[in-house]
């Protein structure tokens, strides 16, 4: 159950967060956050990771709900099957993570982004959300538990 709370947890959250972004952030804006190592901004992505398919949106809303059902098979079978908290945890975050730019994508047909980091000194031409976060952080979790179990045998 815990698992499920926590992939809901992030899915709302970020939804919650583009809404306020979508709401009361302008296009324009670069507020430094956290003394300037991120910053707060808004951008509308309308294609699939990085901006790809953006001249192609149906085939963009194909390629993320396909990516979503596929993290919401993988996140069903992690349940329902033994498995280590690491894996259970990794596939939570991606399914939140899909499940929240999935549904913005449904409903807006585009993806709210507004993390922009500033790395080693320059901001970053990408921009992030939540969600992306958690998808590549249970990606991530789950490829080091992967690679813990396979030197332990």
């Amino acid at each position: 159950m815990i698992w499920i709370i926590i992939a809901g947890a992030i899915a709302l959250t970020d939804l919650i967060l583009k809404h306020y972004v979508d709401r009361y952030v302008t296009s324009d804006t670069h507020k430094p956050l956290f003394g300037g190592k991120i910053y707060l901004t808004k951008v509308h992505n309308k294609g699939v990771a990085f901006g790809a398919l953006k001249d192609k949106p149906e085939k963009a809303e194909l390629a993320a709900s396909a990516g979503a059902g596929a993290a919401a098979a993988c996140f069903i079978h992690a349940l329902t099957s033994k498995g280590s908290a690491a894996e259970k945890l990794g596939e939570s975050l991606i399914a939140g993570g899909a499940a929240s730019n999935t549904a913005d994508r449904i409903i807006e047909h585009q993806v709210t982004d507004y993390i922009r980091p500033n790395l080693f000194g320059h901001e970053s031409r990408l921009t992030f959300n939540l969600g992306d976060f958690a998808i590549l952080s249970g990606a991530l979790l789950m490829m080091a538990d992967l690679i813990r179990r396979m030197i332990r045998h």
